[in-house]
């Protein structure tokens, strides 16, 4: 994991992140994420139904990692998994 970091997520066994809440600081944000899972997860920034930005990072088994960056304004986002079926994969990010 990068320390520059400014969001870790995890995606981990159920289909489901390793957090239901994460926070991030507004500007240029690292985003950096670890498959602990054993199926494929595509990882977006949604603002309510929207995807916000082109960040779009893909884990295809346990072990993978991709990183990115993306600019986000202060305000209520969601991480989410684009994969059918994952729909779950819904947690909230807020960027302060």
């Amino acid at each position: 994991m990068p320390a520059d970091a400014g969001l870790v997520v995890k995606a981990v066994a159920s289909i489901r992140w390793d957090a239901t809440e994460y926070t991030a600081t507004a500007g240029d944000i690292k985003v950096f994420l670890a498959n602990d899972d054993s199926v494929k997860h595509v990882l977006v920034i949604r603002q309510g139904d929207k995807v916000v930005g082109d960040l779009e990072l893909a884990v295809t088994k346990k072990g993978t990692v991709d990183e990115g960056t993306i600019n986000l304004e202060a305000g209520a986002y969601s991480v989410y998994c684009i994969v059918p079926g994952h729909g779950g994969m819904n947690s909230s990010l807020t960027v302060s």
